[in-house]
C-alpha cells in the first residue's frame, strides 16, 4: 500500500522536475518579449497622452484668443525686447492698424510714453516681485495720430527665470468718460 503512494509521490516529483526547465525557458523568452511589450505600450501611451495634452493646451489656447478677440476692450501684450506680440480685434479696429501693421512694431508706436514708461519701469524694477501693476491710464495711438483714453489693468508676464518678459494689458476706452469730466 505505501509502495503506490511513494511511486505517486515521485511521478509528482519527476513532473515538476521535468516542467522547471520548461517554466524557466518560456519565462527567459517570455519576459523580454512581454517587456519589449510593456515599452510599446508605454510608449503608445505616452504619446497618447502627449498629443492628448498637445490638444488641451492648443483648445485651452483657442478659447483664450476666442475670450480676448470677442472681448469689447483693448488688448495688448508687449514683448519687452520685440514690441507688440498681440493686439486683439477691437484695439486694432480703435487704433485704424492692421494687424499685420502693429506685430513686432515698438511699444511707443501706439501707446503713449509717459504710460509706457511708468509701466515699463515697474516691470523691470528689481523690487517688482509682483505680477500686477496698478491700474492706470494712458493713450492708445490711432494710426491717424488721435489718442483715445484707456484705463489700463496690466499684467507682468515672467520668462521661466523670474525676469520680466512681457506686460500683457486689458483696457477699456475712456475717451468719452473723459470729456464729459
Amino acid at each position: 500500500i505505501r509502495c503506490p503512494q511513494m511511486f505517486a509521490r515521485v511521478n509528482h516529483l519527476r513532473c515538476w522536475t521535468g516542467l522547471v526547465p520548461v517554466l524557466l525557458v518560456l519565462l527567459l523568452v517570455a519576459a523580454p518579449v512581454r517587456a519589449a511589450e510593456s515599452a510599446t505600450e508605454m510608449r503608445f501611451w505616452l504619446a497618447w497622452r502627449d498629443r492628448g495634452m498637445e490638444e488641451a493646451v492648443r483648445e485651452w489656447e483657442r478659447r483664450f484668443r476666442d475670450l480676448l478677440e470677442g472681448a469689447q476692450m483693448v488688448a495688448i501684450i508687449i514683448d519687452l525686447k520685440s514690441g507688440v506680440s498681440y493686439c486683439n480685434k477691437y484695439g486694432l479696429s480703435l487704433g485704424g492698424w492692421t494687424r499685420e501693421e502693429v506685430m513686432g512694431r515698438p511699444a511707443e508706436d501706439l501707446l503713449d510714453d509717459e504710460y509706457l514708461a511708468r509701466v515699463i519701469g515697474v516691470a523691470v524694477a528689481p523690487s517688482a516681485g509682483g505680477r500686477r501693476l496698478p491700474v492706470s491710464e494712458g493713450a492708445l495711438l490711432t494710426k491717424t495720430g488721435q489718442k483715445r483714453w484707456i484705463q489700463w489693468s496690466s499684467t507682468i508676464l515672467r520668462d521661466t527665470a523670474g525676469r520680466a518678459a512681457s506686460i500683457a494689458s486689458l483696457g477699456e476706452d475712456v475717451t468719452e468718460l473723459r470729456r464729459l469730466r
